[in-house]
C-alpha cells in the first residue's frame, strides 16, 4: 500500500459521519429555531394562547439539546470506529 493512499483513507475515515448523526443535529437545530418563528406568529395574533405557545416552544427548545447530542455521539463513533478500522488494515 502506498503511502498516499494511506492518507487519502486517513482522511476520509477523519471526515466520516453518519445519516442518522446528521439528522439528530438537524432536528435538534432547527426544532427550536421553527418553534420560535411559530412563537412569534402566535404572539403577534395576541391572547392567552402566547403563553402556552411561548412555553411549549421554550420547552422543544431544551429537548433539541439532548437531540443534537446524541447526534454528534453518533458521528464521532462511526469516526472513531473508522480510523480504528484503519489502524488495523495498515498495522
Amino acid at each position: 500500500m502506498s503511502e498516499d493512499q494511506f492518507w487519502a483513507e486517513y482522511e476520509a475515515a477523519r471526515r466520516a459521519t453518519s445519516m442518522g448523526g446528521q439528522l439528530c443535529k438537524l432536528v435538534g437545530s432547527f426544532l427550536p429555531i421553527v418553534l420560535v418563528v411559530v412563537g412569534a406568529g402566535a404572539a403577534s395574533a395576541g391572547g392567552e394562547v402566547t403563553l402556552v405557545i411561548w412555553s411549549v416552544a421554550f420547552c422543544f427548545a431544551l429537548m433539541g439539546a439532548p437531540i443534537a447530542a446524541l447526534g454528534t455521539i453518533a458521528n464521532e463513533t462511526k469516526r472513531q470506529r473508522c480510523l480504528m478500522e484503519l489502524d488495523i488494515k495498515y498495522r
